[in-house]
């Protein structure tokens, strides 16, 4: 920020609410907050980039026909499409102090289902022992997860400890086997929230070819499925002295400062963790 004639008893200009990141599908409208406080008049304005972070070239005029800056200074988007999906940035000026810029908001526009990742071709498990199959869904950058066909207990995360929490897209995940959707055993089958499927025990009949089928929960239409893995099951008793082993682990992650960054792992024997961790601890 540059300021002239500063006041050291004067704490300028800073803001006291910033945007953050949203998800939002076709048609939605959303409401993205900024306000600041200095002792002197302040002036807010939005920027835009759709891929880039926004410069004073990106302001949002008032005759925006999508997009309306509220009394409050919160931007209100009333109908939600591709090209308004990008970055968002408050800014707030003041005469005589200067101007500050606001983190970017990312506001994610998602007409398709994310990236699905491979897992393992085969998995060979032991009668009355138990297996994991990975379902591979890739969460976009500064976005979460939320799979709904998880079991009501198991949380994706512990929002209550997190100030900032980063959005969520929900998603339905199916399982087939043999290309059929897959019935449900409850007192053995499980989809965790990471969306892989966990069975245990094992039993013969479960050998089988499975995929998981991944779809938007607003557009339960649009789905991917993925690569097949089949399970092999061992006539041979399951070893209790058998170590865990990881079936996935965290990918190479790029995130910004402040951000956080979500990471999942899974192991067979195991319960099953996903974490959120800040990004600059």
């Amino acid at each position: 920020m540059e300021t002239c004639g500063e006041d050291p008893a004067d704490p300028g200009v800073r803001f006291t609410t910033e945007p953050a990141d949203a998800v939002l599908a076709p048609g939605e409208a959303a409401l993205l907050p900024c306000s600041a406080t200095s002792r002197r008049a302040i002036r807010l304005a939005w920027r835009h980039s759709v891929s880039a972070t926004p410069t004073r070239d990106h302001a949002i005029t008032d005759t925006d026909k999508y997009r309306k800056q509220l009394p409050n200074g919160s931007l209100s988007i009333t109908e939600m499409s591709a090209a308004l999906a990008g970055q968002y940035q408050c800014v707030a000026t003041v005469d005589g102090v200067g101007t500050i810029l606001s983190r970017v908001d990312l506001s994610n526009f998602h007409r398709e289902v994310p990236e699905l990742v491979g897992g393992a071709r085969s998995v060979l498990g032991s009668a009355g022992g138990a297996a994991l199959l990975s379902c591979g869904v890739r969460a976009p950058p500064r976005l979460a997860l939320r799979l709904l066909s998880a079991a009501p207990d198991r949380k994706v995360y512990g929002a209550a400890r997190l100030h900032n929490a980063p959005p969520l897209l929900k998603l339905n995940v199916t399982w087939l086997k043999n290309g059929q959707p897959l019935r449900m055993e409850s007192t053995r089958m499980w989809v965790t929230p990471s969306g892989a499927l966990e069975l245990e025990p094992l039993r013969h009949h479960d050998a089988a070819v499975y995929a998981c089928r991944v779809s938007l929960v607003n557009a339960p239409s649009q789905h991917k499925i993925s690569a097949e893995t089949e399970l092999r099951v061992s006539a041979e008793p399951a070893s209790a002295e058998s170590p865990p082993r990881f079936i996935a682990t965290p990918p190479p992650l790029t995130v910004m400062e402040g951000n956080y960054l979500y990471c999942s792992h899974e192991a067979c024997h195991l319960q099953t963790t996903t974490c959120y961790i800040p990004a600059n601890n």
